[in-house]
């Protein structure tokens, strides 16, 4: 993963995906974790040592690991801009309002914690991951994907399809920061904020991008 500005110590490096690629990195975690979970219960000649119960504390395990994996499914398609509609239509339910109740939190959770992340990286590793934890991810899976998958997908099986985040979803981060610093009532908490926001804002106007604040 490149480094948002070289010199800077890794703590302190923003996140160099942008959330979509931040949700889908998610999202393939959990489908990896889940395969090689399901695979191990192929084997029969472990069973005569198991315990009574056993397979059925697994698949039940599976099935919990699966419902992770729809919610982070619905919060990556929701992040790339899926409405609601559409993932009801996809789910078999009718209307999105059903869909929404379900998940609607799920995905305010993640932008909360992508934008701290984001506007915070030194604190990154507490609410999302830091750059370098993401660069392991991406490594594992890489790996994971060519020893079980070959080269069916490329050298680069899991980066190859992760958007860097651009100068218009920073600006846009920077707008729903502000909006978030403004509504925060401790004086001590708000000062953090508005500082980092301030670090962001020069980062972002450094390279160019436009800076869009939200209403006070």
């Amino acid at each position: 993963m490149s480094e948002t500005t070289a010199e800077r110590p890794s703590a302190y490096r923003t996140m160099a995906y942008s959330h979509a690629a931040l949700a889908r990195l998610n999202l393939s975690a959990q489908a990896a974790g889940i395969a090689d979970a399901a695979r191990d219960m192929v084997p029969t000649t472990a069973d005569r040592h198991g315990a009574e119960g056993e397979l059925v504390r697994d698949a039940a395990s599976l099935v919990e690991a699966a419902g992770l994996l729809l919610e982070q499914a619905v919060v990556c398609e929701r992040i790339k801009g899926t409405g609601w509609d559409r993932i009801a239509d996809a789910l078999g339910h009718a209307g999105g309002q059903a869909a929404r109740e379900r998940f609607e939190r799920a995905e305010r959770d993640f932008r909360l914690r992508a934008l701290d992340a984001w506007l915070r990286p030194e604190r990154a590793g507490e609410v999302l991951a830091t750059p370098d934890d993401l660069a392991r991810v991406v490594a594992r899976l890489t790996a994971w994907t060519l020893e079980r998958l070959g080269d069916a997908y490329g050298d680069e099986p899991v980066s190859g399809g992760l958007a860097p985040m651009g100068l218009a979803e920073r600006a846009e981060l920077a707008a729903t920061a502000h909006d978030l610093v403004s509504r925060v009532s401790d004086p001590a908490q708000r000062a953090d904020l508005e500082t980092a926001l301030q670090r962001r804002l020069a980062e972002l106007r450094e390279e160019g991008g436009t800076v869009r604040q939200g209403p006070d």
